[in-house]
């Protein structure tokens, strides 16, 4: 099965989280399982790599470690600047392994408008693809993150999990367009987040069985690739904004993809 998501016109924020365990464990414990039942089937793929559940699994726990250990406050919030792909979902599922935060930024937009967001959300640290350093550290007075290969190497790496997540604490963000003014957002806490990836496990993305192909598309709105990872199937992304619709459409032909949700734009 796949998943295809491109950067939409929202933005998704994961905020710090505070303090004492509890929150994401559900979604953390389904995500080990899938590593455990399949780890070597193919979980993330874009055009430049893919990686397996077990390496997934290995370089989001290096990296929320070394998130964690980089801490200034035990509330510091986190962005994310990059593209789609691999990179980017190994660092939302470090963030939530290291109960620290993160925030989507597009590397595309105006800088006035990633201020904005950083300033909103009083962002400690980016964390970047290569080529977006020399602009992170124009955005942001802390050195940032950068997402070496050195990550991807081969070597075990322990399993890492913070336990000092509060459930209640403010988890999600969803920020919309801000076509009619200035981007509008809606929090939701950890709890909240780790129940709405729990009911889409039970009723959207129902396990299959035997060599049955499930193909689903979608726009980058509330995590789509959390929701498909932890039922252990693949989440392929495309960078429509980068290679534009023309090139969609044939990667959604080459690609076998059947099943697509997206906006109605793209459509």
């Amino acid at each position: 099965a796949q998943l295809f998501f491109h950067v939409s016109l929202g933005t998704i924020a994961l905020f710090a989280a505070r303090q004492s365990r509890g929150s994401m464990e559900q979604y953390l414990n389904r995500l080990a399982d899938v590593v455990h039942r399949q780890p070597d089937a193919l979980a993330v793929t874009d055009a430049r790599r893919q990686i397996s559940f077990k390496d997934l699994d290995r370089i989001s726990d290096r990296l929320a470690r070394a998130l964690h250990e980089r801490r200034q406050t035990p509330n510091d919030v986190y962005g994310y600047l990059g593209s789609p792909g691999v990179e980017r979902i190994v660092a939302l599922i470090a963030m939530i392994k290291a109960g620290a935060a993160i925030i989507n930024l597009d590397p595309e937009s105006p800088a006035s408008v990633v201020q904005d967001l950083m300033a909103t959300c009083d962002v400690a640290r980016l964390v970047v693809e290569p080529k977006y350093d020399a602009l992170a550290r124009s955005l942001c007075p802390s050195e940032p993150f950068v997402i070496h290969e050195a990550l991807f190497d081969e070597g075990d790496a322990s399993p890492f999990r913070a336990r000092d997540c509060e459930p209640e604490a403010l988890a999600a963000v969803l920020y919309t367009s801000g076509s009619t003014g200035r981007p509008k957002c809606v929090p939701l806490t950890r709890r909240g987040l780790d129940k709405r990836l729990t009911r889409k496990f039970e009723v959207l993305y129902p396990r299959r069985e035997g060599s049955q192909r499930s193909n689903l598309v979608t726009h980058f709105r509330l995590f789509p690739e959390l929701y498909i990872l932890q039922n252990g199937e693949t989440a392929e992304c495309f960078d429509l904004r980068r290679h534009g619709v023309l090139a969609f459409a044939d990667w959604l032909r080459d690609r076998r993809i059947t099943i697509y949700s997206s906006q109605v734009s793209v459509f």
